[in-house]
Formats: structure tokens, C-alpha cells, sequence
């Protein structure tokens, strides 16, 4: 596989919406913009990272990057050339793991540009960025355009984040943190019941503030307080039922794909739920590569 271009550009973009389940910064849409431009420079095996490229852009930082490129290159059997990267990366969540797999995306979609359009497909762009560190949803998002995060900043705990997938991006959805992170921490039964049972009328529209007769409901489909107490098995509760729910890493907050009116926040208070609103929008990646003469 030869390479046919020999300067790459992409731009990847999307708009985080930050929503803190302590209430800072709620609904803040902030915009995310990586401009970076990869050139093949035959025979250099040299990596150079250009002055002025911030702090992000650090000879660290480059190396992920970089080393998401090769392993393209490798994949399809291209030749193995020098490598000279520079640009910006506004990355609003610091350092850590989730920049280093926006770099990964980044790299593998500048390699690809080096090579001739549509040599790769999506699933196998997908699955380079995950080799190179990326996490799948992330990946997806990043490519797509498509990318939602829930940030839980509740101590020293940090950011958590929860990727959107194109199926659900469409929808509009709310973050629901429990005022405990175990929903059956202190009234095993009657907390399990209404928080559960909220979650289930969010999304079918057929909530009972009875507690008696969610529970029967509950009873019904062999629901235990014991065996759902936490978010994360509610959650995988919820799918088993077609609701689409998505949880946080940690357990400590879920999304759902609802439109919150006056009534469902009132009961959503009442049942023990800090609810909020999460907007976002899409852009995607965008490549441009200049052919060699």
C-alpha cells in the first residue's frame, strides 16, 4: 500500500455539555476543536513537535498520537516514514486518559489520510483507535460527531463521562444523580421501589406515584431490592426491559433519553433524584489532504 498524499489536516468536533451532579456549570454547552496537521517526510524517522503548539501538544502527548498513525500504516502495509505533527487540541477536561484517547482518534484519522479515500471503512477506523487507547463509545462519538458528557464533580472523585453511540444521539436526554449512590442504602424497599419505578414511567409514561403498586410491579418481574440496589444493576435491569438507559463508570449517575416536564421533576425530587437537563450537538471530523506532485 503506497502512500498518495503527503500533508494531512483534520479538525475534530463536538460540544460537551458539562452537567455537575453538585450543580456547577449546568447545561454549559463548551466547544472541543483539534486542529492538527500530520506530514510524511520520507526517510526522517524523526518525530518533531513544532513550537507553539501549546501544552496539550507536548512531545508526550505527540508520541500517542503518533504512534496511533504507525499503527495504520502498519495495518494496511504502508511504508514506514517520518512523521512531523503540529496544531492545537482545546481539550477542556485537562490531561489523563480521555486526551490521550482523543489523540488516538486523531492520529489514526490522520494516517488514513495519507492514504487513498475509503481504503479503510468506519468499523476498521473504529477498531484502530481502540488498539491505539481509545474506548469504543469515544471513538464512535469523535468520528461521528456525536459525543455527550456527564461530569460528577462531587469531592475529590473528578470527572466521570458518558459517551453517547449515533443510535441514542438524536434523543434528548437527562442526567439523573441519586441523593444516595446506593439506591438502597437507607429504605431498602420503598427507596428501591420509587427510584426504580421513576425511571421505568420516564420512560414508558405509565408512572404510578402509588408505591404499592409499582412494587407489585416490581414483584411481578422478580425484582429484588437486594439484587438492584445499585445504579449499575438498575441499569442493566432497565435494558432487559427495552428502556435504553446508560450508566455512568462508576455507578453514581444515569442517562435516559426523556423530555422532563413539571410533573416528572416534582416526582423525580420527591423520589430521591437530582435531575438535570443535557443538551448537545455534533460536528464530527473533517480531513483534508494535499496530493504529492
Amino acid at each position: 500500500m503506497r502512500l498518495v498524499n503527503d500533508e494531512v489536516t483534520i479538525r475534530l468536533g463536538a460540544a460537551l455539555s458539562f452537567v455537575s451532579s453538585v450543580g456547577e456549570r449546568l447545561g454549559v454547552p463548551v466547544d472541543f476543536r483539534t486542529h492538527l496537521h500530520l506530514r510524511a517526510l520520507a526517510g526522517n524517522t524523526q518525530v518533531r513537535v513544532q513550537a507553539g503548539d501549546g501544552e496539550l501538544l507536548s512531545r508526550a502527548a505527540t508520541g500517542v498520537l503518533v504512534a496511533a498513525a504507525t499503527r495504520v500504516l502498519d495495518y494496511v502495509g504502508a511504508p514506514r516514514v517520518g512523521l512531523e505533527v503540529h496544531g492545537s487540541c482545546a481539550w477542556p477536561l485537562g490531561y489523563g486518559k480521555e486526551l490521550e484517547a482523543v489523540l488516538a482518534v486523531a492520529g489514526t484519522c490522520l494516517a488514513a489520510g495519507l492514504l487513498e479515500s475509503e481504503v479503510l471503512s468506519e468499523s476498521e477506523l473504529l477498531e484502530l483507535a481502540v488498539q491505539s487507547g481509545a474506548c469504543p463509545e469515544l471513538a464512535a462519538c469523535l468520528l461521528r460527531g456525536q459525543i455527550a458528557l456527564g461530569w460528577a464533580a462531587e469531592g475529590d472523585r473528578g470527572v466521570r463521562a458518558v459517551f453517547l453511540d449515533s443510535a441514542r444521539a438524536e434523543a434528548e436526554y437527562a442526567l439523573l444523580v441519586p441523593k444516595t449512590s446506593n439506591l438502597s442504602a437507607v429504605q431498602p424497599q420503598v427507596g428501591l421501589v420509587k427510584n426504580l419505578g421513576l425511571l421505568i414511567s420516564l420512560w414508558t409514561g405509565a408512572y404510578s406515584s402509588e408505591v404499592a403498586e409499582v412494587k407489585l410491579w416490581l414483584q411481578a418481574t422478580e425484582v429484588e431490592a437486594s439484587s438492584a440496589g445499585r445504579l449499575t444493576q438498575v441499569v442493566s435491569f432497565l435494558r432487559g426491559r427495552g428502556i435504553p438507559a446508560l450508566a455512568d463508570g462508576v455507578g453514581e449517575s444515569v442517562f435516559l433519553p426523556v423530555r422532563l416536564d413539571g410533573q416528572l421533576r416534582t416526582e423525580a425530587l420527591e423520589a430521591g433524584w437530582r435531575l438535570f437537563e443535557v443538551p448537545f450537538s455534533s460536528e464530527g471530523v473533517k480531513v483534508n489532504s494535499s496530493r504529492q506532485v
